[in-house]
């Protein structure tokens, strides 16, 4: 009988932070202008407790260094609310997943 490898979510993935977005309180406020206490800080603290910024000679926005990697998520900076879409709260970040 063949084994085939487990086949394991990505903790890291768009779908990931929109079922994250979903558990968390919608009324509940973020800073979107403070790396450790906006949505994605948050979001990537509860994969990996140890996760911050990346930051080399200033921050640069929506990179991460979780699991002992760099990860940009600039992908997802609609969804977590950057400056120019709007309310920083975790269910105006679930309805903006939604619409994308």
């Amino acid at each position: 009988m063949k084994r085939h490898p487990e086949i394991k979510a990505d903790p890291l993935s768009r779908a990931a932070f929109i079922g994250w977005l979903a558990q968390q309180d919608p009324k509940e406020q973020y800073s979107f202008s403070n790396p450790d206490n906006c949505a994605l800080g948050r979001w990537v603290r509860s994969v990996d407790p140890k996760a911050r910024p990346y930051c080399v000679g200033g921050c640069v926005y929506f990179a991460y260094f979780v699991n002992g990697e760099i990860h940009n998520f600039s992908h997802l900076r609609f969804i977590a609310g950057c400056s120019n879409y709007g309310a920083f709260t975790f269910g105006a970040a679930l309805a903006r997943a939604k619409e994308s």
